[in-house]
Protein backbone atom coordinates (compact mmCIF):
# COMPACT_ATOMS: atom_id res chain seq x y z
CA UNK A 1 0.00 0.00 0.00
CA UNK A 2 1.20 3.55 -1.10
CA UNK A 3 1.96 5.92 1.82
CA UNK A 4 -0.30 9.14 1.73
CA UNK A 5 1.57 10.86 4.26
CA UNK A 6 4.85 10.97 2.54
CA UNK A 7 3.11 13.89 0.02
CA UNK A 8 3.13 16.05 2.91
CA UNK A 9 6.17 18.52 3.28
CA UNK A 10 6.91 18.58 7.58
CA UNK A 11 9.52 20.79 9.19
CA UNK A 12 11.53 20.09 12.08
CA UNK A 13 12.28 22.74 14.11
CA UNK A 14 15.42 20.50 15.96
CA UNK A 15 16.48 23.43 18.69
CA UNK A 16 13.13 23.90 20.15
CA UNK A 17 11.74 20.41 19.15
CA UNK A 18 8.88 21.10 17.33
CA UNK A 19 7.60 19.63 13.84
CA UNK A 20 5.20 21.83 11.81
CA UNK A 21 3.24 21.29 8.81
CA UNK A 22 4.46 23.57 6.25
CA UNK A 23 2.46 23.24 3.42
CA UNK A 24 -1.94 22.77 3.53
CA UNK A 25 -1.56 21.29 -0.08
CA UNK A 26 0.15 17.76 -1.03
CA UNK A 27 3.76 18.38 -2.47
CA UNK A 28 3.24 15.85 -5.18
CA UNK A 29 -0.51 15.31 -6.56
CA UNK A 30 -0.24 12.13 -7.76
CA UNK A 31 -3.43 10.87 -10.70
CA UNK A 32 -5.03 8.83 -7.92
CA UNK A 33 -8.60 6.95 -8.70
CA UNK A 34 -10.93 8.66 -6.07
CA UNK A 35 -13.79 6.45 -4.87
CA UNK A 36 -16.57 7.10 -2.69
CA UNK A 37 -17.34 6.08 0.69
CA UNK A 38 -19.99 6.39 3.26
CA UNK A 39 -19.20 6.82 6.97
CA UNK A 40 -21.56 6.44 9.49
CA UNK A 41 -20.85 8.27 12.76
CA UNK A 42 -23.04 8.93 16.14
CA UNK A 43 -24.30 12.29 16.54
CA UNK A 44 -21.64 13.51 18.85
CA UNK A 45 -19.07 11.91 16.59
CA UNK A 46 -20.67 14.40 13.11
CA UNK A 47 -20.69 16.89 15.89
CA UNK A 48 -17.06 16.71 16.54
CA UNK A 49 -16.18 16.76 12.35
CA UNK A 50 -18.27 19.45 12.15
CA UNK A 51 -16.63 21.58 14.48
CA UNK A 52 -13.28 20.93 13.63
CA UNK A 53 -13.79 21.70 9.75
CA UNK A 54 -15.08 24.84 10.96
CA UNK A 55 -12.41 25.40 13.51
CA UNK A 56 -9.78 24.48 10.83
CA UNK A 57 -11.42 25.93 8.22
CA UNK A 58 -11.58 22.74 5.78
CA UNK A 59 -14.30 20.61 4.49
CA UNK A 60 -15.22 17.53 5.99
CA UNK A 61 -13.97 15.83 3.33
CA UNK A 62 -10.18 17.63 3.85
CA UNK A 63 -10.54 17.21 7.58
CA UNK A 64 -10.99 13.61 7.30
CA UNK A 65 -8.10 12.79 4.60
CA UNK A 66 -5.92 15.27 7.08
CA UNK A 67 -6.79 12.97 10.20
CA UNK A 68 -5.69 9.59 8.03
CA UNK A 69 -2.27 11.22 6.81
CA UNK A 70 -1.66 11.90 10.40
CA UNK A 71 -2.52 8.49 11.68
CA UNK A 72 -0.86 7.05 9.02
CA UNK A 73 2.26 8.95 9.65
CA UNK A 74 1.77 8.05 13.73
CA UNK A 75 1.76 4.49 12.68
CA UNK A 76 4.53 3.81 10.72
CA UNK A 77 6.63 5.74 13.26
CA UNK A 78 5.55 3.51 16.15
CA UNK A 79 5.89 0.74 13.86
CA UNK A 80 9.37 1.49 13.38
CA UNK A 81 9.93 1.56 17.19
CA UNK A 82 10.14 5.39 17.53
CA UNK A 83 7.73 6.92 20.22
CA UNK A 84 5.59 10.15 19.91
CA UNK A 85 5.14 12.05 22.65
CA UNK A 86 3.25 15.59 23.44
CA UNK A 87 4.36 18.43 25.06
CA UNK A 88 3.10 21.09 26.78
CA UNK A 89 4.09 24.34 26.05
CA UNK A 90 4.82 25.89 29.67
CA UNK A 91 5.74 22.87 31.74
CA UNK A 92 7.52 20.96 29.49
CA UNK A 93 5.77 17.67 30.50
CA UNK A 94 5.78 15.11 28.07
CA UNK A 95 2.71 12.47 27.56
CA UNK A 96 3.43 10.04 25.29
CA UNK A 97 0.55 9.14 22.14
CA UNK A 98 -0.61 5.48 21.99
CA UNK A 99 -2.15 4.22 19.10
CA UNK A 100 -4.78 1.21 19.72
CA UNK A 101 -4.58 -1.52 17.45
Amino acid sequence: MESIAKYWLISVDSGAGRCHLRSPLPLVTPMIEKRTMTLNLSAHEMDVVERLADEKGLSKTALVRQALRLYQSISARLESGEKVFVEHPTTKEKAELMVLS
